[in-house]
């Protein structure tokens, strides 16, 4: 006899073989008129135990049996079931079986009624998904975690925030110190080991006040302490319970001792960190922004410390030009806001004569008066990555350079560089041709370097910068050791850099008492003229803001000054004001 429905049959062969579970769900009669074995094994639903399948049997497999609303959220799937289906419905559900198993289910499902409208079904299948989703899950945790600390990762943190109620609460951004000196020194697999030993540091204080860490990238981590686990609404009392936290950090890197693969132990590392408070009104970026800057503060004033970015911080970035961004610095450079002016430097051995101007940057702002040194760099640097940015800065100060040319044909200019730029093989090479393209007619033997140093410069090597600037001088620019006896400038930099010319700070200067001739300051000065006359090296004064400074300095035969008793730094229109110099 023929099978009156071979297609049929067919039909539900190959959704058993392809484990699809095919339903067909009569509305009225509240029954599955249609539910293959494949259906009833993902809804764990035995054909003996469920001859006849009811909807109610289906959606109590949606709810997990230990839910504390058991019978309210049955009535939520039942509901779910009948009106989440509009003309078509795809999606995704869990599936909990009496032994404990959990599926993962995707559900097709439409509606389907006869013309008048009466009789409706819905028809649709299931498919476990479950393996597909463990691997999905596997891929998102390691997209989510770490593998070297088992930390959040960056994409991680975003989706933790996400599934929080709230995420008002204290950001730590932490930077570890000097970490490149560590690869460079004991290799890679060692840095490694400090990467990994601080996160497990940052995961336990984390863990016990109830927040999360964070690897952000290379030696940089955040940790995140949600404001319910801070003990106190009293905001100061918050702010003290935080820097009591950054304390903690800061100890335990430090006394931690760090076991390297060849069983070195490394000791006295230590971390710098900004923390930021995260309200309701805040985007996380600009937190996680605003924390950058209180850790770059905590970099620049001395390392192995913390910066709250509190109201008195906010006030120090705003007049150190924290606030200023990388467009706010694009727009100044095209509208001429940034600008160069030059100082005199004066040799006073005789009557006083112009033998060189500083070059100096400058910005017109509007409400304050801020110090290149907390915007110069970065000015150079948007230069740098621009060619139409770096093309209008060398323009401003072509300009200014050739008005004192004319003025003065026999003046040097100085510019300023920071140590760091030479520390790279080949760097003096493709700085010497850049400067000499854009000074047009001016030769090496016109131009003074004047090098600042920088936080880490013990971080790069001595050797590769020693080698970089000497081939710079050896073209015949000469070497100037800018902020001489000022921070971490000493006497080893005169024998560590190719030195032609020593500019004394005006920290040091300030110091020296002019009316004691037996004092410390100025028997300092006098034994660092002469050894700098052993070595064949100029000395500049710097800071010289009066005739009786002035004065002092000629006495020890300090002869080249610079400062404001000579000359203020001045734009292009003002330079001719300084042709009398008395």
């Amino acid at each position: 006899m023929q099978d009156p429905h071979p297609l049929v049959n067919r039909i539900s062969q190959i959704s058993e073989k392809s484990r699809l579970g095919i339903f067909e769900y009569n509305i009225k009669n509240n029954v599955f008129t249609i539910a293959n074995s494949v259906f009833r094994k993902i809804y764990d639903l035995p054909l003996d135990e469920y001859p006849v399948v009811r909807l109610e049997d289906v959606v109590k497999r949606h709810i997990d049996p230990v839910h504390n609303d058991y019978d309210n959220k049955i009535l939520e799937a039942t509901t779910h079931w009948l009106m989440g289906i509009s003309d078509s419905s795809d999606e995704g559900y869990r599936v909990y079986h009496r032994n404990g198993d959990r599926l993962n289910v995707n559900r097709v499902a439409s509606y389907e009624c006869d013309a008048n409208g009466t009789n409706c079904t819905i028809i649709g299948s299931v498919y476990d998904v479950t393996h597909e989703h463990n691997l999905n899950q596997a891929l998102r945790m390691v997209a989510l975690r770490d593998s070297m600390t088992g930390l959040y990762t960056r994409k991680g943190f975003y989706e933790y925030l996400s599934e929080l109620d709230s995420t008002e609460g204290w950001l730590y951004q932490m930077d570890l110190d000097y970490f490149k000196a560590i690869n460079d020194v004991y290799g890679h697999d060692a840095g490694d080991v400090v990467i990994s030993d601080v996160g497990n540091i940052l995961f336990k204080i984390a863990t016990i006040q109830g927040g999360v860490a964070v690897r952000m990238g290379g030696e940089e981590f955040v940790m995140f302490i949600p404001e319910n686990s801070v003990r106190t609404n009293d905001m100061v009392n918050a702010e003290l319970e935080a820097e009591s936290i950054a304390e903690q950090i800061l100890n335990d890197v430090r006394n931690y001792k760090f076991i390297l693969p060849n069983k070195q132990i490394l000791e006295d590392r230590t971390i710098s960190i900004g923390i930021a408070y995260h309200d309701k009104d805040k985007n996380i970026d600009d937190v996680i922004s605003l924390s950058d800057k209180a850790l770059t503060y905590s970099k620049h004033t001395g390392r192995n410390r913390y910066t709250v970015a509190n109201n008195d911080f906010l006030s120090i970035l705003y007049h150190r030009g924290g606030d200023i961004n990388i467009e706010d610095i694009k727009r100044a450079i095209l509208e001429d806001e940034i600008y160069y002016v030059a100082q005199p430097i004066v040799n006073v051995k005789a009557d006083p004569k112009i033998i060189g101007f500083e070059l100096l940057m400058r910005w017109d702002l509007e409400d304050r008066e801020l110090s290149p040194e907390y915007y110069a760099e970065r000015v150079e640097s948007v230069a740098r990555e621009n060619e139409r940015y770096m093309i209008k800065l060398e323009q401003a100060r072509l300009k200014i350079i050739r008005r004192i040319k004319a003025l003065w044909p026999e003046a040097y200019i100085s510019l300023n560089a920071t140590i760091d730029k030479f520390a790279v093989k080949g760097a003096g090479k493709e700085f010497l041709n850049h400067l000499l393209s854009t000074l047009g007619k001016m030769s090496a033997y016109d131009i003074v370097l004047e090098i600042t140093e920088t936080a880490g410069v013990n971080r790069y090597s001595k050797k590769t910068i020693y080698e970089e600037l000497s081939y710079i001088r050896d073209a015949g620019i000469r070497i100037a050791l800018d902020d001489f006896g000022k921070d971490s400038s000493n006497l080893t930099r005169l024998s560590e850099l190719p030195v032609d010319i020593i500019k004394l700070d005006k920290s040091f200067v300030d110091t020296i008492d002019i009316l004691n001739v037996n004092s410390v300051g100025l028997r300092t000065a006098g034994s660092i003229r002469l050894l700098a006359e052993k070595l064949g090296i100029t000395i500049i004064a710097e800071g010289i803001s009066n005739s009786s400074i002035a004065m002092a300095m000629k006495t020890l035969h300090i002869y080249n000054h610079q400062g404001y008793h000579w000359g203020k730094p001045s734009s292009i229109k003002d330079l001719a004001y300084l042709t009398d110099i008395d």
